[in-house]
């Protein structure tokens, strides 16, 4: 789970149930971060972006890297690039 200050700040940008995705190497992934910073990948929740992207990937990754967001309707975003910017993120209904 996500902690401290800057952390907790960063969590707002995230409404519940933001979904994130990745490729790599022509391979898709998709998980949902909830609004506690759990991440929930292929089933199972990860404490943080860069566990679930090691399960994804089966090897260590910057989770705030390899996660993508949906900034608005087909407009993705790298998750370090949302977090700098502290741009509010988009959840689709």
């Amino acid at each position: 789970m996500l902690k401290g200050n800057k952390e907790e700040k960063v969590l707002q940008l995230f409404p519940e149930g933001a979904r994130v995705r990745a490729t790599n190497h022509k391979k898709s992934f998709s998980a949902i971060i909830r609004r506690d910073g759990q991440v929930r990948f292929d089933g199972t929740l990860y404490s943080s972006l860069s566990a679930a992207a090691k399960a994804a990937l089966g090897r260590s990754v910057n989770g705030w890297w390899f996660w993508q967001v949906e900034r608005g309707k087909n407009n993705w975003i790298r998750l370090h690039e949302a977090r700098r910017a502290g741009i509010p993120i988009f959840r689709r209904k």
